[in-house]
């Protein structure tokens, strides 16, 4: 049976600070657990539309298309499914987007055959062997499975299944061509700006303790359930690997939050084997989570930068945003940052509730001091984008004026959505979010190149 998993490229209306430079571990760690599972009764194929051209031919003799849906990409993904289907596959979607929205895709894409809500991979392999098999009227006993009944109904299986720590496999980069994504991070990142030039990304864990005690922030579209921690010592070959295989020399991890747990941290810091010294990292945090205790472990790491979601420099703000942290406490985590020679990539969020040009004046300052204290060589501000999955999102859904119309679509443009949140849940219009987006990536623009400063999408994908 042959496979395709693709993901289609993110649409060029928006920018992407981190476009091509990376593969794509979801579908990855998908192809390698059907790879285990499945073993010689499949034949599997990537194709990533940030680093190739996604011919429609490359469907042809396909089985299955299994298509990685976000809110950046879904136009892109609804023209090449439609070409899959044209060559006879079944066509599947998976991913953030798909698994919000999963209604409104299977009544309004009638080419559309499932849908993967969340994690995929037990999902598609069990799929695929009910395929295999020919049971096609045997779907819904499938856990996370959208699937169509005899009479074309969409029906969404009454199981859900979430990854164990077994599951959370280290996913194999023999499906992809690794130096198309270290030439495209060289394109922007030189020898001359950063102490490295072969970077890889890994996972060490899913979910975000904060967004299971108190719903998240805001604007966060993640939908992982609960907190996964990955085994440390699978960790490290992981890295060896990537290492010995590909002379990998910076590791972007890209869970939530690297100190979900500080505990654990320290534990994966502790186990770190010598010969891997000369590997830096980029790692997320919360600003609450930088405390003077943890910064010695971030060094011993080898931790380059570390990328933090400040949001606002208006208290209040932030507290109506459920960011569980303030100004001194934003403060405090960049000066234990900069005395420990530890880069920070400082994230605003332009348009937070009840956000007014007096706050984002306060963030902009903010933004200038964080220049004073140092330590930052790029920075980036983004206007709230309404995700689906989203508090904001669902928001949306329930305003009177447009909610019904906007509840009823799978094609929706993230831009219209910027606007309407702007206008309705806000005292400022879209022209001065702009403006002070330009401000404040303006900041510290002399450092390096604009087009690093590009929107950041990653929380949803």
């Amino acid at each position: 049976m042959k496979i395709v998993l693709c993901n289609p490229e993110v649409s060029l209306r928006y920018s992407h600070s981190r476009k091509g430079m990376y593969p794509p571990l979801g579908i990855l760690a998908i192809a390698t657990f059907l790879e285990r599972k499945l073993k010689n009764d499949i034949e599997i194929e990537v194709i990533d539309g940030d680093v190739e051209e996604i011919r429609d031919e490359r469907f042809k003799g396909a089985d299955l298309v299994g298509f990685h849906v976000n809110s950046f990409n879904y136009g892109n993904c609804i023209e090449l499914a439609q070409k899959a289907k044209e060559y006879g596959a079944k066509v599947v979607f998976g991913g953030p987007h798909a698994s919000v929205l999963w209604r409104n895709i299977m009544m309004n894409r009638s080419f559309v055959d499932f849908i993967v809500i969340e994690e995929g991979e037990m999902t598609m392999t069990l799929l695929i062997k009910k395929l295999e098999n020919n049971l096609i009227d045997e779907f819904e006993e499938i856990p996370n499975l959208v699937y169509r009944n005899k009479n074309g109904v969409p029906k969404k299986a009454n199981k859900n299944y979430v990854n164990t720590k077994n599951d959370l496999i280290t996913p194999s980069r023999e499906f992809v061509d690794i130096e198309k994504y270290i030439d495209n991070y060289r394109k922007i990142y030189t020898k001359d700006q950063v102490s490295f030039d072969r970077p890889a990304s890994i996972y060490s864990s899913k979910g975000c303790t904060w967004r299971d005690k108190s719903g998240g922030c805001i604007f966060c579209a993640r939908l992982d359930k609960g907190v996964r921690f990955r085994n440390i010592k699978q960790i490290w070959e992981e890295i060896r690997d990537l290492s010995k295989l590909y002379e990998i020399d910076y590791i972007w991890d890209i869970s939530d939050d690297n100190l979900n747990s500080p505990e654990w941290f320290k534990s994966f810091v502790n186990q770190k084997p010598d010969e891997l010294n000369n590997i830096s990292f980029l790692i997320y945090s919360r600003v609450n989570r930088i405390s003077d205790d943890i910064i010695s472990y971030l060094r011993k790491l080898n931790v380059y930068e570390v990328y933090l979601g400040f949001e606002s420099g208006d208290n209040q703000i932030l507290k109506q945003s459920f960011k569980g942290a303030n100004i001194d406490i934003a403060i405090g985590a960049a000066e234990r940052l900069k005395r420990a020679g530890i880069f920070y990539f400082p994230s605003f969020v332009l348009g937070l509730p009840g956000e007014t040009e007096k706050s984002l004046s306060n963030t902009l300052k903010f933004a200038e001091r964080l220049a004073k204290i140092g330590s930052i060589y790029r920075m980036s501000a983004t206007i709230l984008m309404p995700i689906p999955g989203s508090k904001v999102f669902q928001s949306l859904l329930e305003n009177k004026e447009f909610g019904e119309v906007l509840s009823k679509k799978d094609l929706i443009s993230i831009k219209e959505l910027e606007k309407l949140w702007i206008d309705h849940y806000t005292n400022i219009d879209y022209a001065t979010a702009k403006k002070y987006q330009k401000l404040i990536s303006e900041v510290i623009i002399d450092k390096f190149p604009a087009e690093i400063f590009g929107l950041n999408i990653e929380n949803e994908c």
